[in-house]
C-alpha cells in the first residue's frame, strides 16, 4: 500500500499565480464572514446605495415621503396662507440575497420653486415607495393634501397629514388671520396628523414628523410679516406665511417641508417568522419556500416527486420524512432541525449557506462507489459527525481500514475500524470481505453515513514544506459537493495547487502473496484535469464523501468553508463528470490532451496548455506533477519534474517545444494520441510529435503516433512542436520507399539506395543506443556486418550525399 514519491527540490513560481487566483475566488464567491445574529436597524437620510450583508435573507424596509412647502404671501398680497401636506408612509418585507444592491432615494422637502415633497423609495419606485406631501403656490389659503397611501408602493401604507387652511380671528383693532400649519408626516402605524388652525399636525412616536406651526397676523398691522415655519421632522409639511396690509415689503415665504427617510431592519442568520410555510403532505400553506421562508415539513416530502427545496431554514416534525432523491437537493440558508427522518440519497445534495446556528437531529446519507472486487479500496471522507469506519463499511476485513500520516508519509491502519471519522480527514477502506476475489466480478458498494450533517468552517491539520514533497489525504466534509478550485484558492499558502483523485483503474499486482497497489491518480487544477486509463476527466466538483491527496507547502491547517459548497451536482464520487466546470471560464485557455496506450489499453493522459496567468516556469495551481507509479505512463518534463498537467505562458509561440517522457515495464507497440482540444487548437492549429530517435515528425491531428519501445524510461525521445520545420533543417527527408533494406543468409544487412548515393549509415537499437556508424560510404549499396543477432528491432538511419535522410526498421 505504501507509496513513494521521489522528487527533487525545485522552486515553484507561486506568488503571481496565487494572488490572481485568490483575488478571483473571493471576488466571485466571497467568504463566510459572520456578522452578529441580532437585530440591526439602519436609517438613511440621504440618497445612497445599500448592499445586503452576508447572512441576511429578509429586510424590513420603511419609507417616509418628504413634506410639502407652505404657501408664500406675495408682494402684492396680504394676510396669511395655507400649510403644506405631510409625506406618506410605506413599508414591505423584502426577500433578498447577500450581495444584492439596492438604490435608496430620499425625497427632498418642498422648498423654493419645488413645492411638492419628493417621493422616497428603496430599490426603485416600484419596490417600496412613499409619496411626498403636496406643496402650495403663493397666496393659496387652503391647506395642501398629504402624500397618498394609494399612490405609494408597499404592503403597509398610510396617508400623510393634510396642511391647515388659513383661518380668521377677531382682535381689538382689526380683523386677524392665522396662517395654516403644516400637516404631519405619516407614521409606521398610522396616518399623519392633520393640521388645525395654528396647530400643526403633531409628530408621531412612530417617526412621523410634526408640521410647521401656524402664526397670527393682522391686516392693519404695521409690523413686518412673517415666513412660515418649516416641518420639524421627517415627512412634515411647512406652514404658510403672513403679511399685514400696511406692510409693503417683499414676498414672505412659506415654510419648507421636511425631507423623507428610509429605515431598514434585519436580523442575520434568521428567518422571518411571519413567512413560514408548512407542508401538509400535499401543499405548502403559504406557497413554496424560498430563502426568506422557513420550510416546516408536517407531512412526508420527497424531492424526486415534489421538487427540490430552497428555504431559509428547514424543520422536519416528528413522525414525518424528508427524502432528498438522486439528482435533487435541499438548500437551507440556515439551520436544519430534524425531529423526524431525513434521508439523502446517492448523488443527492444537502446544501447549507450559513452556520451561525447549529444543526440538530440525525441524517442518513447514502453514497455508491464504482464497482469493486474484494481487493479494491475506496477513498472516503465523512459528511456527518458521528460515523465510524466500521459503521460505514461493517463487512470490511478488520485490518483494512487506514488513513495517511502526512508527517511520516505512511499508511496507518485502524484495527476494526473503530475510529470516529474526523471531518476533513481522508480514509481508505477496502471492499467487504464477502465480495468476489475475481477482478472481473465487481459489485457497487453502498455506504451509509449516519449522524448530524457537518456545516460551516472545518479545519484539519496538514504537513508540508517548500519542496512540496509531503502529501496529505483530505476529504470533503459536507453532504454536498465542493469546488476543487475554491478549496485550492482558499488554502493557497499551505497546500499545493493540484488535487489527486484515486481511481484504482489498475488491478493490484500480487507479488509473493502481497498485493501492490499502483498510484492511479487522476489530476485536477486551474488548468483542467487528466484521466487515468479510459476513465473520465475529473471536473471541479468534489462529491460528498470523497477524499483526495494534495501536497503540503507548509505546516498548518486546510480549511473548508460553506463558500466552497456547490448546490446541485453531487455526482463526482470516484466517477467524475466528463464535463469540466471550470470556474475560470473567462480566462483565456488553449489546451490539448494526449493519451498513452498499447493494444487498445489506455494507461494515462496528460494535459498541455497555454493559459492566461501561467508562465513557462513551474506554476502553483497550473502545473501538476504526475503521481503515477504505474508500470507504464506518459508525462511532460519541466525542471526535472514529471508533470501530468503543464501550462505555459501566453501569447502562444508556434516555435515552442515541450519535452515528453515515458516509462514502460514491458516492450511492445505503443500509441500517443490527441484526445481532444480547445481554444486555438480547434482552429486547424497543428500539434506535431517529434520522434528524435527516428527523426520523424507526425501531425497528431491526422492520427495517432505508433512506435515500438523496449523496457525502460525514455526522456529524450519525444517532443511536442507546432511547426513542420522542427526536423533538422539541413536534412531533407527521402521517401522511405526509395531505400530498400534486407538481410542475406549471413545476417548482413544490405542497404540499396537505387539511384542515390549513400553518405552515412547509423544503426540504433530501440532504446536509442548507437550500434553501428559508417561515414563516407559514397555508394548506392552498403553493407552492415558483424552485428549481434538477438531478434531485436533495429533502426537504420541513412543519409545520402545530397543531404537527404530517412530511417527504416528491421528485425535482426
Amino acid at each position: 500500500m505504501k507509496k513513494t514519491y521521489p522528487r527533487q527540490v525545485v522552486n515553484w513560481s507561486v506568488e503571481a499565480c496565487r494572488s490572481k487566483i485568490v483575488l478571483f475566488w473571493f471576488l466571485l464567491f466571497g467568504s463566510e464572514n459572520f456578522i452578529n445574529a441580532q437585530e440591526t436597524v439602519i436609517s438613511f437620510t440621504s440618497t445612497t446605495n445599500f448592499t445586503v450583508p452576508n447572512g441576511v435573507s429578509s429586510l424590513k424596509v420603511e419609507c417616509w415621503g418628504a413634506g410639502g412647502k407652505g404657501s408664500n404671501v406675495s408682494l402684492t398680497a396680504t394676510g396669511t396662507s395655507g400649510g403644506g401636506g405631510g409625506g406618506a408612509f410605506a413599508s414591505a418585507q423584502l426577500c433578498v440575497v447577500p450581495g444584492q444592491n439596492f438604490a435608496i432615494s430620499i425625497g427632498t422637502g418642498g422648498s423654493g420653486l419645488t413645492l411638492d415633497g419628493g417621493d422616497t423609495y428603496f430599490g426603485n419606485a416600484t419596490t417600496v415607495m412613499a409619496k411626498g406631501g403636496k406643496g402650495l403656490a403663493s397666496d393659496v389659503i387652503t391647506g395642501a393634501m398629504g402624500g397618498l397611501a394609494s399612490a405609494s408602493v408597499g404592503t403597509t401604507k398610510y396617508n400623510g397629514g393634510n396642511g391647515g387652511n388659513r383661518t380668521t380671528y377677531n382682535i381689538a383693532v382689526a380683523l386677524g388671520y392665522r396662517s395654516g400649519a403644516g400637516g404631519g408626516g405619516a407614521g409606521s402605524t398610522g396616518i399623519g396628523n392633520n393640521a388645525s388652525g395654528l396647530t400643526p399636525g403633531a409628530s408621531r412616536i412612530d417617526n412621523g414628523g410634526a408640521g410647521g406651526a401656524g402664526q397670527d397676523g393682522a391686516l392693519l398691522s404695521l409690523l413686518a410679516g412673517f415666513s412660515g415655519n418649516s416641518g420639524n421632522n421627517y415627512g412634515a409639511g411647512g406652514s404658510g406665511a403672513g403679511k399685514g396690509l400696511l406692510f409693503s415689503q417683499p414676498t414672505y415665504l412659506g415654510g419648507n417641508g421636511a425631507s423623507g427617510i428610509v429605515r431598514i431592519t434585519y436580523e442575520a442568520y434568521s428567518c422571518n417568522a411571519s413567512a413560514n410555510t408548512i407542508w401538509n403532505g400535499t401543499t405548502w400553506s403559504t406557497g413554496v419556500p424560498n430563502n426568506c421562508k422557513k420550510a416546516i415539513i408536517n407531512g412526508n416530502y420527497a424531492t424526486a416527486t415534489n421538487g427540490s427545496i430552497v428555504a431559509c431554514s428547514v424543520q422536519i416534525n416528528a413522525g414525518y420524512s424528508l427524502t432528498i432523491g438522486e439528482g435533487t437537493y435541499i438548500q437551507s440558508y440556515n439551520e436544519i432541525t430534524n425531529n423526524g427522518n431525513l434521508v439523502v440519497a446517492n448523488n443527492a445534495s444537502l446544501h447549507q449557506q450559513y452556520s451561525a446556528k447549529s444543526n440538530t437531529g440525525m441524517v442518513r446519507i447514502y453514497r455508491h462507489t464504482k464497482p469493486m472486487y474484494r481487493y479494491d479500496y475506496t477513498y472516503w471522507s465523512s459528511p456527518v459527525a458521528e460515523t465510524t469506519l466500521d459503521g460505514l463499511s461493517p463487512g470490511t476485513l478488520f485490518d483494512k481500514y487506514a488513513w495517511w500520516n502526512a508527517t511520516t508519509q505512511a499508511w496507518v491502519y485502524n484495527p476494526y475500524g473503530a475510529e470516529v471519522m474526523v471531518p476533513g480527514k481522508g480514509y481508505i477502506i477496502r471492499a467487504p470481505q464477502s465480495y468476489s476475489v475475481n477482478p472481473t466480478d465487481k459489485t457497487i458498494f453502498e455506504g451509509v453515513f449516519v449522524g448530524t450533517p457537518n456545516n460551516g468552517t472545518i479545519s484539519y491539520p496538514v504537513s508540508g514544506d517548500a519542496t512540496g514533497n509531503k502529501y496529505n489525504l483530505l476529504g470533503n466534509p459536507y453532504p454536498s459537493a465542493i469546488s476543487a478550485l475554491g478549496f485550492l484558492a482558499a488554502n493557497n499558502t499551505t497546500l499545493g495547487g493540484t488535487i489527486y483523485f484515486w481511481t484504482h483503474t489498475t488491478t493490484p499486482v500480487n507479488s509473493g502473496g502481497t498485493l501492490s497497489y499502483l498510484s492511479d491518480y487522476a489530476t485536477y487544477n486551474f488548468s483542467g484535469g487528466t484521466a487515468i486509463g479510459s476513465g473520465p476527466i475529473p471536473g471541479n466538483k468534489i462529491g460528498s464523501g470523497q477524499s483526495f491527496f494534495v501536497a503540503g507547502m507548509a505546516n498548518g491547517s486546510a480549511t473548508f468553508t460553506n463558500a466552497m459548497r456547490l448546490l446541485n451536482d453531487n455526482s463526482q464520487f470516484y466517477r467524475p463528470s466528463f464535463e469540466e466546470e471550470n470556474l475560470l471560464e473567462n480566462i483565456e485557455k488553449h489546451r490539448f490532451w494526449l493519451s498513452f496506450s498499447s493494444n487498445q489499453v489506455t494507461y494515462n493522459q496528460i494535459l498541455l496548455g497555454y493559459i492566461e496567468n501561467a508562465t513557462d516556469d513551474l506554476d502553483w495551481g497550473y502545473d501538476g506533477e504526475s503521481l503515477s507509479n504505474s508500470q507504464i505512463s506518459l508525462y511532460s518534463l519541466l525542471d526535472q519534474k514529471k508533470l501530468a498537467i503543464q501550462a505555459k505562458a501566453l501569447p502562444f509561440n508556434k516555435n515552442d517545444v515541450v519535452k515528453l517522457g515515458y516509462k514502460t515495464s514491458k516492450a511492445g507497440n505503443f500509441n500517443i494520441a490527441l484526445n481532444h482540444f480547445d481554444g486555438l487548437f480547434e482552429d486547424n492549429k497543428e500539434v506535431f510529435i517529434k520522434d528524435n530517435l527516428l527523426n520523424v515528425l507526425h501531425d497528431l491531428k491526422e492520427g495517432d503516433y505508433s512506435f515500438e519501445s523496449p523496457v525502460g524510461t525514455f526522456e529524450n525521445r519525444f517532443e511536442i512542436t507546432y511547426s513542420n520545420q522542427a526536423l533538422e533543417t539541413e536534412n531533407l527527408v527521402i521517401d522511405p520507399d526509395s531505400i530498400i533494406l534486407y538481410k542475406d543468409k549471413n545476417t548482413t544487412i544490405i542497404i540499396n539506395a537505387g539511384s542515390l548515393l549513400i553518405n552515412q549509415i547509423k544503426v540504433y537499437d530501440i532504446a536509442g543506443r548507437l550500434l553501428y556508424h559508417q561515414d563516407n560510404v559514397n555508394s548506392a549499396t552498403a553493407y552492415v556486418q558483424n552485428l549481434p543477432e538477438q531478434q531485436q528491432l533495429l533502426i537504420v538511419e541513412v543519409l545520402t550525399n545530397d543531404n537527404r535522410k530517412t530511417a527504416k526498421k528491421i528485425i535482426h
